[in-house]
C-alpha cells in the first residue's frame, strides 16, 4: 500500500520530524489548558482569552506566512523562524507555570481587557 523507499528521500525525512515536533508543540497547549484549569484551579471562563490570543496569533500568522511566501521569501528560513518563535512562546508558557501556586486570574482579566 505504501513504498516504503519513500523514507530515502532526506525532504521527506525533514519534513516528517518537523510534522511530529509541530504536533509535540500543539499537543502541549492543550497540557497548558489543563494546567490551568486543574492544578491551579482556574475558572475556564479565564481561560478563554487565552484561546482566543492562540487563535488570532495562528490566523494572522497564516496570513504573514503566505505574504513571505508569495514575496519569494527562502521556505527552509521561514520553517526555522516559526520553529524558534513556537519554542519561545512554550518556553515562556512553561515558565509562566513553572512557579506559580496561586491561580493566574490577574493574567486572563489582563488579556480579557484586550
Amino acid at each position: 500500500m505504501i513504498n516504503l523507499q519513500i523514507f530515502r528521500v532526506k525532504n521527506f525525512v525533514i519534513g516528517l520530524l518537523l510534522l511530529f515536533t509541530f504536533y509535540i508543540f500543539k499537543g502541549s497547549t492543550g497540557l497548558a489548558y489543563g494546567y490551568l484549569e486543574v492544578i491551579l484551579g482556574n475558572d475556564p471562563l479565564n481561560t478563554i482569552p487565552i484561546w482566543i490570543a492562540v487563535i488570532a496569533g495562528t490566523v494572522s500568522s497564516m496570513f504573514i506566512i503566505s505574504l513571505f511566501v508569495l514575496l519569494g521569501f527562502n521556505l527552509i528560513r521561514i520553517i526555522i523562524v516559526g520553529f524558534c518563535c513556537m519554542a519561545l512562546y512554550y518556553t515562556y508558557m512553561i515558565s509562566l507555570f513553572r512557579y506559580r501556586e496561586k491561580p493566574l486570574t490577574s493574567f486572563c482579566l489582563c488579556l480579557s481587557t484586550v
